[in-house]
């Protein structure tokens, strides 16, 4: 029995009390019961107390519809403003509230159903293995214990604190791969996303509408990823959708690129990841044109951002690189002797404070040579701060989860007929390298609770659980259910012949003439 069919018996229990509680009753016990919240709420309200009704209220929706479950986290994570206080820099947000919540309700519901059964994965086993690591850093790092560390007096909550961006990651993936029962509902979720990144577009670039319209909390650079690929994934792949939404999709895909360019070209991380996830796309989807003949392009493509893209990009932000080049040369000589499983969880920022102890660079806008003896050093780049961290068990654990992805969604690609699916798998596909080429220009995927905290998780779970959902294509392949509402599945009459098609048609043709 799966979590679906634990979550699945949760819901019968409910629907059969209801059931058996005749319509007069159930309307008496809610009347009664909300005369006596507002009696006893009334001398008490307080903002606490409405945020705790809320909560409840999600709960009791999340329990009786489990379908919404992912938009609900999705919707919470653009529009929820709240923030508890940890007591240090960081503080923890609503997607780290709900990706916590919906795991600890999946716990329930598939020990209730008798089977805590992970649905199959090839990257369940480096999740796990990169969960393990962590924790045993924060031992062998001994930052805690050390005399040449000062540390501050919560310092083992902010070693807990980024744990747990690592242990939530994983719980988003696994809530992609086990929340979404058919393809139905991850093709409503697509549309959602899609809908939030329109939304992001008209708030945040549009004169005017930002000081009316609020503000779409979503919108870093993996959220912006996502919804290129997917916006662009499904425009190249889904033919029997209507043009004009095609064009829709595909200019909703260049505008999330260039408006970001236009208005920050010097911050690379809010475009440069979503191009690349862009490009990915456009590749995959010449390669089921073109087979081998498209390498010679992609070989040409990546020699000419090599040569030519990167020093531009290198150039037009000089501080920033020798700084980076500063932090990275300090952690090599801190890491001598730990190399295997490194300084521990956010360790490395008080390591430098305590054994270096000081900075020096030179800023060439202003000219002038900084030095501190309060240096607050970040690596900028999630493979560095995973050595700096976990050692180098803790990067081989991330490439082997990177590789596990890569070879799970690109098999599920290959396997995938035309339509939804396919799409779906190719986004996937793009979405995790350009999740894996922005961990060069900063801590996107796995947040640093010194650099960007606990805040990036609200914008690192959505990649995390777009590509669990592939998971969800594995369970549900023999589903022929339609993948975006109201848009039905190709026949196969109508459906692009590939080559391969050709050449069993000819087989046949041949036969039949023999």
């Amino acid at each position: 029995m799966s979590l679906i069919e634990g979550q699945g018996r949760m819901q019968d229990r409910a629907d059969r009390w209801l059931r058996q509680v005749e319509p007069r009753q159930l309307r008496a016990l809610v009347v009664v019961a909300v005369l006596v919240a507002a009696a006893w709420l009334g001398p008490r309200a307080s903002r606490t107390m409405l945020l705790a009704i809320v909560a409840l209220l999600a709960l009791g929706l999340a329990l009786r519809r489990p379908r919404l479950q992912l938009p609900m986290l999705l919707l919470a994570a653009a529009f929820v403003p709240l923030e508890i206080g940890t007591g240090t820099d960081s503080s923890i947000n609503i997607a780290l509230i709900g990706v916590a919540g919906l795991t600890g309700l999946g716990l329930i519901q598939a020990m209730l159903g008798g089977d805590l059964r992970l649905r199959p994965a090839p990257a369940n086993l480096p999740w796990l293995v990169l969960i393990l690591v962590a924790g045993l850093s924060v031992v062998a790092g001994a930052a805690l214990w050390s005399p040449w560390v000062v540390t501050k007096n919560s310092f083992i909550l902010v070693q807990g604190a980024q744990w747990s961006i690592f242990a939530l990651s994983a719980c988003a993936y696994w809530l992609g791969a086990h929340r979404v029962s058919d393809r139905d509902q991850l093709g409503r979720l697509v549309v959602l996303l899609l809908a939030l990144g329109a939304g992001f577009l008209v708030v945040n670039f549009m004169p005017g509408v930002y000081r009316f319209g609020g503000r779409i909390l979503l919108g870093g650079p993996v959220f912006r990823i996502c919804v290129v690929a997917l916006a662009s994934s499904l425009a190249l792949f889904r033919p029997e959708l209507d043009r004009r939404l095609r064009l829709g999709l595909g200019l909703l895909a260049v505008l999330v690129i260039g408006l970001a360019y236009l208005r920050g070209s010097d911050w690379a991380s809010g475009w440069l990841p979503a191009l690349f996830g862009l490009l990915l796309v456009g590749v995959l989807w010449a390669w089921e044109r073109m087979q081998w003949r498209v390498l010679p392009y992609a070989l040409f493509a990546a020699i000419l951002g090599a040569f030519f893209v990167l020093p531009w990009l290198a150039r037009g932000d000089v501080y920033s690189l020798d700084t980076r080049m500063i932090a990275w040369n300090g952690i090599v000589q801190l890491l001598e002797g730990r190399w295997l499983l490194g300084l521990g969880l956010a360790s490395y920022w008080h390591y430098w404070r305590g054994v270096l102890g000081s900075i020096s660079y030179w800023d060439p806008k202003i000219g002038y040579l900084h030095y501190t003896f309060d240096p607050t050093v970040n690596l900028h780049n999630n493979y560095l701060d995973m050595v700096a961290q976990m050692g180098f068990l803790g990067l081989a654990a991330l490439l082997w989860l990177l590789a596990a992805l890569t070879l799970h969604i690109w098999r599920r690609y290959q396997a995938e007929p035309p339509g939804f699916g396919k799409a779906y798998a190719a986004a996937a596909l793009a979405t995790l390298g350009a999740m894996a080429a922005s961990g060069m220009l900063g801590d996107w995927f796995f947040p640093f609770v010194y650099n960007i905290g606990l805040h990036g998780f609200r914008d690192s779970f959505v990649g995390w659980m777009l590509l669990g959902g592939v998971v969800a294509l594995d369970a549900t392949a023999a589903d022929p259910a339609a993948s975006m509402p109201g848009v039905r599945e190709p026949s196969p009459a109508e459906r692009e012949p590939s080559p391969a098609d050709g050449a069993a048609a000819a087989n046949r043709v041949e036969a039949g003439s023999a």
